[in-house]
């Protein structure tokens, strides 16, 4: 099971090179250059989704018991509580951004606990990096620190998130999004994610 996460990081790999190949630097009006080229920021998403896990069997709980027998289940799905994103970032080319993100759970989960994640990456514009409208692909990895609660064996979890998103840079300096993504998290048990997220941003200079 651990190795399905694996294998996904490696084809999202295989398919970054096609991806930035895609923004070509053709001369573009400087009045309506929306590029983030050299630009730095933050921004803000707020989401939610849905949350599937199985439970290794070291892990003590995954959150849900049995309707029948009232034992622990081996595997549990939910909604995913309210998040909130913080980031920061920095456009390194026309079609390519580092970015780290900071998220914070604003419900309280199954282990009675709000989640905190670290998660570090890149976001890549397709064909039109300098459009007013664009389209993005974000790849971050995942580094989650919420207090485990009712997981045994690690105390962290650690795995990777992916992003599709719509970009409206309505200013050079400011823009706004929607993005459809899913993480997989796979040291206390294997989760998988589906959420969906509207976001804004501001850049400088």
């Amino acid at each position: 099971m651990r190795a399905v996460p694996v294998a996904l990081t490696l084809s999202l790999l295989a398919s970054l090179p096609s991806l930035a190949a895609a923004a070509p630097d053709a001369k573009v009006d400087p009045k309506k250059d929306r590029s983030h080229r050299l630009q730095a920021g933050v921004g803000v998403t707020v989401g939610s989704g849905y949350r599937v896990q199985f439970k290794y069997s070291e892990a003590g709980s995954c959150g849900q018991n049995d309707e029948q027998t009232q034992k622990p289940r081996n595997s549990c799905s939910d909604r995913l509580p309210t998040w909130l994103d913080l980031k920061i970032f920095f456009g390194v080319s026309h079609a390519v951004e580092l970015i780290v993100e900071q998220r914070f759970s604003l419900e309280k989960n199954f282990t009675t606990n709000t989640q905190f994640m670290l998660m570090p990456g890149i976001r890549i514009y397709a064909e039109g990096a300098r459009k007013e409208f664009k389209f993005f692909v974000q790849l971050q990895g995942i580094f989650d620190y919420s207090n485990p609660g009712a997981f045994s064996g690690t105390r962290f979890d650690y795995g990777f998130h992916e992003a599709n998103g719509f970009q409206w840079d309505f200013l050079k300096w400011m823009g706004a999004y929607f993005q459809i993504s899913e993480s997989f998290l796979f040291a206390r048990s294997f989760t998988f994610q589906i959420e969906a997220g509207l976001g804004v941003e501001g850049r400088f200079p």
